[in-house]
């Protein structure tokens, strides 16, 4: 809603403060979602390692359609990092599990 501006005032920080809180929890839309945003610093400073890292967490847990836009956004920024760190953050991605919350 914050990041169109559907019933509120669009605020990109907002929006990409709620992306992350639902990347850590595993749904992928919101981690390509965020990768989007690190990669144009909507929201938030703009971060290519980072946007890289979601892009590969969501190719690797999302499905259909939304796999391959995260597996062809993960290669486009891919390329623009350094090999070296682009392997630490593969092997980070690898690693990545969705954190969940205590039940109450």
């Amino acid at each position: 809603l914050y990041h169109h501006g559907r019933g509120v005032k669009r605020d990109p920080a907002t929006a990409t403060a709620y992306f992350y809180r639902a990347a850590q929890r595993g749904y992928s839309p919101a981690q390509l979602a965020l990768s989007s945003a690190l990669e144009r610093g909507s929201g938030t400073a703009q971060d290519r390692a980072a946007a890289y890292f979601w892009a590969q967490v969501a190719s690797t847990r999302a499905g259909g359609e939304l796999r391959t836009t995260a597996v062809v956004q993960a290669a486009a920024l891919g390329g623009r990092i350094p090999a070296a760190e682009r392997r630490d953050l593969d092997q980070a991605a690898a690693r990545w599990r969705p954190w969940i919350s205590p039940r109450r």
